[in-house]
């Protein structure tokens, strides 16, 4: 992708980036923000949830995006999700067990965040100012992480329920950011200083497929779709919030296989298809925001484009 010159009123500050939560989606977000920024886009501020609260946090830090893209290659990823005693802790989640709340503890998770991390707090975060969205199991609410050690908040807001034990964050439990706020972006709608909303979407195809056949689903299919039908509501709710708000909003979706814990390998694949759509998006947003200095990472090779799709 070319450099651009970003041509009307738009200074970083005043524009936000927002990813959601998907399934292993922190290889489509990581390959859309890498690409993004080798336009010269830079937000000034970022959010996530789940597996976009991971790469949200990784870019706050000041971690270079390319780099970002190579961390989420490593084979170490794998580790994530091996864990001693798992078995024993995912039957005692079954049956209901009173603090038996996932099967892994996320140890792996948090000695590799910390390589790249260390013990780097939001607030201290000067790229941009970060938000990571976390379900608060304690108060039973839903929550936007703005203090804190990064390591913290990021593993809190990917903790799927049932794969990951509920994480401690101070005095309090949280499970995944996706749970009851999987595009975090209500925070900036009171926000003077943010005018430009950019929402990119990771979807992958068994998400699109099981929308395609309304009958074929069991019980844990029809309480997967009863939570889908939560967010899709609250989602239209802010996005209409926003618009009255005086807020712009651009949304896109890069659409990808479906990645996993034993599908690692379509993580390269995945991040191109992100790179296609920022390819995309950096054209529309090349005639609003403004070039700053040399841009996020000029300079790099940019991840080959694959197949997406965008929607306005």
């Amino acid at each position: 992708m070319s450099r651009l010159w970003w041509k009307r009123n738009y200074t970083p500050d005043q524009v936000a980036l927002c990813l959601n939560s998907s399934f292993f989606g922190f290889f489509a977000h990581s390959g859309f923000l890498h690409s993004l920024t080798m336009s010269g886009f830079t937000p000034g501020h970022i959010s996530g949830a789940s597996a976009g609260a991971l790469v949200a946090g990784l870019y706050a830090s000041g971690l270079d995006t390319g780099r970002i893209c190579a961390l989420l290659r490593d084979p170490r990823i794998a580790s994530v999700f091996r864990e001693r005693g798992s078995m024993w802790r995912l039957f005692r989640t079954l049956i209901g067990r009173e603090g038996a709340t996932g099967a892994l503890a996320g140890h792996q998770g948090r000695a590799l965040l910390r390589d790249y991390l260390g013990e780097r707090r939001i607030e201290e975060c000067s790229r941009a100012r970060l938000a990571i969205s976390v379900a608060n199991l304690s108060r039973v609410e839903s929550e936007l992480l703005r203090h804190g050690k990064i390591v913290d908040a990021v593993l809190a807001s990917c903790a799927v329920p049932g794969m990951f034990a509920a994480q401690a964050v101070g005095a309090d439990l949280y499970w995944d950011g996706g749970v009851a706020d999987p595009v975090p972006f209500e925070h900036w709608l009171e926000d003077r200083r943010v005018r430009l909303i950019v929402i990119h979407l990771a979807l992958n195809t068994a998400e699109l497929q099981s929308r395609a056949a309304p009958h074929r689903f069991g019980f844990y299919g029809g309480l997967a779709r009863s939570h889908q039908i939560i967010s899709d509501e609250i989602y239209r709710l802010k996005s209409e919030l926003a618009r009255r708000a005086g807020k712009r909003l651009l949304v896109y979706r890069t659409i990808t296989p479906r990645p996993g814990p034993h599908l690692l390998n379509l993580g390269p694949r995945c991040q191109q298809m992100g790179a296609r759509t920022a390819t995309r998006a950096a054209h529309e947003l090349g005639a609003m925001v403004r070039l700053t200095a040399a841009g996020g990472d000029h300079g790099r090779k940019n991840i080959a484009p694959g197949r997406s799709r965008k929607q306005l």
